[in-house]
Order: C-alpha cells, then structure tokens, then sequence
C-alpha cells in the first residue's frame, strides 16, 4: 500500500536578526550609489576576459625533440599498428613474468560411478531400460 505524500510544514521561513541587517545594509549600499556606471563595469568585465584569452593563447603546449626525456609519441590505438613520431616504439618484456601451471591436469576419465545428475537415485525417464 501506498501512502500519499503531505508537506505540512510545522513553522514559517524566517531570516535571522542578523541575516536581516546584513542584506538591508547591502541594499543601502548600492542604493545611495548615484554615480554607477554600467558601461564602465561592462568594460571592466571585458578587459578581464581578454587578459584570460591572452594568457590561454600565449601557453606553449609544444613538444621538444631535442629534450633528452623526449621518446617520441604514439600516434593510433592498441590494433591500429602503432606509429611513433620521433622515436621508436620499443617493448621490453624481460622484467615480466608470466604465470603458467606447471603441470596441466588431465581430463578425468568418465566412468560408472559418476553420479548420475537426475539426482534422486531413479534412472532417468530419457534413457533406454536394459529388459
């Protein structure tokens, strides 16, 4: 059973004494304020942004071939046979080791003391009765 969900609440929102004097003198503030210039602030706002736009054109994201660091880069995927730029590509796997059971375990024979999966003891109604 599902019950309707009731919003009944028990008292009213209210701001704080000191929440309301912080916001009625903020208003204050920027009401006795004559002198605003919003073309001034929207010039200001610009000339932010274009300091940014100039500092994300100016990061030098260039690679140097001549660092000794440098070991070229992969172009294309694991199955798209890999090209390096500036380098070659060089796979190393002496330092791996790679796990192998020592000795692989041979099938069991299936013989007549298998357990039969019917499960209770009774002969499967599918098979053929020796009469």
């Amino acid at each position: 059973m599902v019950r309707p969900v009731v919003y009944a609440p028990t008292k009213a929102f209210k701001l704080s004494d000191a929440e309301t004097a912080k916001y009625k003198e903020i208003n204050a503030t920027v009401a006795g304020k004559k002198d605003s210039d919003p073309k001034a602030a929207l010039a200001k706002i610009e000339a932010a942004l274009a300091l940014v736009n100039a500092a994300e054109a100016a990061a030098d994201d260039t690679v140097s071939t001549s660092d000794a660091a440098f070991v070229g880069i992969v172009l294309g995927g694991a199955n798209s046979g890999e090209a390096v730029s500036g380098g070659d590509l060089a796979v190393d796997t002496e330092d791996v080791t790679v796990e192998e059971p020592r000795v692989i375990a041979e099938e069991d024979e299936e013989g007549e003391d298998e357990r039969s999966l019917w499960g209770d003891g009774e002969d499967d109604p599918n098979e053929e009765k020796d009469e």
